[in-house]
């Protein structure tokens, strides 16, 4: 279906249709009501008269009236054809949106083109997805890594629904598929190795459920796409903002990565899948499961923050933090200076496959499976000595 959309000169979209049985060609108010007026000086003119709710539909910054989400832009299949369709006419109920390569257009506002908007649901497009991987032309946007529009395109599709929670990873396929194709990326379930550190650092936004199909498994640990429910990554939002980049520490290696599909489609369903790599951890500790902490580093001043991905993963055993991602401040005058480090509670487990494909795996290969995200507050002078310690030859599942 994703060539379908992709190749369509235009797509129709019955936003607010809850089901194929109903039409999208119905009555509905006029946007505008024509008044007219006289001067003192007898020069008349006419004034439109609109309804807020009715003109501003679908604008989620005007107001909670105004934010209804269609039924469309609710349901996971629908973003992809979305972003794959050349051109889109939205019907919603008291108005029409246009979509396409250039523009976004709302019928609410002025019938000159200057006053198009990008709207929710429009001007997403795979466009933007392209032009997310290519080339900043922008040091603000040099900030953000090379695939930030499609961790921005995940968040969006994290917060629609799916009937079967094995169709996370088809339904978006298409797109992934056309991803590759264009930037020649190796696709990991939901993730892309070539900026693969970023892929692994989301965290939850709401609370989360664990993702299971008619086999128990959807995708591996370290992928959003094992969790049902909001997730965000660590650049998708605040490095915007940020005078530094968040860059990949030179003791973080990743080697390796081996997925195995059910089938011949490589951007689709996942039967399993592990990450190599080497990179300094330490381990997490604490009075109770509530109270995990570094001691190293929350006695020298620091700052912890956990997301756990599933509320049950507090009471798992030999929790460690392995960081992958840091952030330096803006202008360094001292050791004292803040440092920010991103990166994943894990769990160890044991080896959970006896096929490993390609990868090298020896008998004292230690394996584990990520339980949540971490990030710290730590000056410059204590976070050389994290990196100083040795690194680990792990493999997460």
């Amino acid at each position: 279906m994703a060539q379908v959309y992709r190749g369509a000169a235009l797509t129709l979209s019955a936003s607010y249709a809850s089901a194929d049985s109903e039409g999208f060609l119905k009555h509905r108010p006029l946007l505008h009501s024509t008044v007219k007026i006289t001067s003192s000086s007898g020069q008349s003119a006419e004034i439109y008269l609109a309804d807020r709710s009715q003109l501003m539909e679908n604008w989620p910054w005007a107001g909670p009236e105004c934010n209804v989400i269609p039924p469309l832009d609710t349901r996971g299949w629908c973003l992809q054809e979305c972003y794959l369709s050349n051109r889109q006419l939205k019907f919603l109920n008291t108005k029409i949106l246009w979509s396409c390569r250039d523009m976004d257009f709302d019928e609410g506002m002025s019938d000159r083109l200057e006053g198009a908007l990008v709207i929710r649901g429009t001007g997403k497009h795979f466009t933007y997805l392209f032009r997310g991987i290519q080339k900043p032309r922008h040091r603000s946007m040099s900030l953000l890594t090379p695939y930030s529009s499609w961790y921005n395109m995940v968040s969006e599709f994290s917060r629609r629904s799916l009937t079967f929670a094995s169709d996370v990873l088809p339904a978006l396929s298409g797109l992934a598929y056309e991803v590759a194709i264009h930037d020649n990326g190796k696709y990991c379930a939901g993730v892309w190795w070539e900026d693969i550190a970023f892929g692994l650092c989301w965290k939850k936004s709401e609370t989360l459920k664990p993702a299971s199909g008619s086999n128990g498994y959807i995708a591996p640990s370290w992928s959003w796409a094992s969790v049902i429910g909001p997730v965000e990554f660590v650049n998708s939002k605040d490095v915007m903002y940020q005078h530094t980049p968040i860059t990949v520490p030179t003791q973080v290696l990743f080697h390796d990565f081996w997925i195995q599909n059910p089938g011949s489609n490589p951007y689709g369903q996942v039967d399993d899948a592990c990450i190599k790599l080497d990179a300094p951890f330490i381990s997490l500790q604490g009075k109770n499961k509530n109270t995990l902490c570094i001691p190293a580093i929350v006695s020298s001043g620091g700052r912890i923050e956990i997301t756990f991905d599933f509320e049950e993963d507090k009471q798992r055993d030999n929790l460690s933090a392995l960081f992958l991602l840091r952030r330096l401040p803006h202008i360094i005058t001292s050791d004292n200076e803040e440092v920010m480090l991103f990166g994943l509670v894990i769990c160890p487990v044991s080896s959970p496959s006896q096929n490993y494909g390609h990868l090298e795996v020896e008998v004292t290969t230690r394996f584990y499976e990520r339980v949540g995200f971490i990030q710290i507050w730590i000056s410059l002078n204590e976070e050389c000595k994290y990196w100083e310690t040795p690194n680990n030859f792990i493999i997460l599942v």
